[in-house]
């Protein structure tokens, strides 16, 4: 007799916890999920507690309703055996560099979770090479608390709140400790002075979460320390030869910008 493996026979045994842990954290009540995704509550019952196996497109709809993070979203569906796109093992970092070089303008290409894959030439002489200086420094969270980046930043806490109202769209409301990253983003705060630090978690607790990624914008004034500031705008997209990432474009938004973007680029 041949055995039939179905995507719920090999899911990992949490999906259903972080699935009931995800509802609870929301307080949106079984009864009411059942109601929204036209589902019975006994079998929104029998979801959370492993007894029964949702359809892809079943439990993709309830984390819809349940408006979580992508990372959030991804975590469940991989837990629960379904694909969901390419992983960060599954990138060609080099293809990336390539696609970053055919702008001329800098660029960076993050995760959903801001995790910085691959700057271009152009954009790692801008800063120096300080935005993708070691593999758990390449958070734009944690350049964002560098005194090498946010020294030069002239406008610095609204370019802030808009990288945090991408990582709360993407991940959530909280900084969780389990990332690698977190370690070198609490010192870089600890040495933060206390009026900065407060405006850091300040800004934090006030910036809601971005409603769209994609083709949202913003204003970045760069002070570079030979050449003088740079009017710049930060400008999210995506690719097909980039499925799932996320693209970052400095675009220079006047002349004087571009004139000083041409000096960095030849020295």
């Amino acid at each position: 007799m041949t055995n039939r493996t179905s995507a719920f026979d090999l899911a990992k045994p949490e999906w259903f916890f972080l699935l009931r842990e995800q509802r609870q954290r929301r307080r949106v009540s079984r009864k009411a999920l059942a109601l929204e995704c036209g589902l019975s509550e006994e079998t929104v019952r029998a979801y959370e507690f492993g007894r029964r196996g949702p359809r892809r497109e079943t439990l993709e709809k309830i984390l819809a309703v349940l408006s979580l993070g992508r990372a959030e979203e991804r975590s469940i569906m991989q837990s629960a055996g379904f694909s969901t796109g390419p992983t960060i093992d599954d990138i060609d970092l080099c293809k990336l560099k390539e696609f970053g070089e055919q702008v001329p303008w800098p660029q960076a290409i993050a995760s959903e979770d801001l995790y910085i894959l691959s700057v271009n030439s152009l954009l790692s002489k801008v800063t120096q090479g300080q935005s993708i200086a070691r593999y758990r420094e390449r958070q734009s969270l944690v350049s964002m608390a560098d005194p090498r980046i946010y020294s030069l930043i002239v406008n610095w806490e609204e370019v802030l709140s808009f990288y945090i109202s991408l990582w709360k769209k993407a991940v959530g409301e909280e900084l969780p400790m389990v990332y690698p990253w977190m370690p070198v983003l609490t010192q870089r705060l600890s040495k933060l002075s206390p009026p900065k630090l407060g405006r850091f978690y300040d800004l934090w607790d006030k910036t809601e979460p971005i409603s769209s990624p994609l083709r949202s914008q913003c204003d970045l004034f760069w002070r570079d320390p030979e050449l003088g500031e740079m009017r710049l705008r930060i400008v999210n997209s995506s690719s097909v030869q980039c499925p799932g990432l996320l693209i970052q474009d400095l675009l220079p938004t006047d002349a004087s910008s571009w004139r000083v973007l041409e000096l960095i680029r030849a020295r």
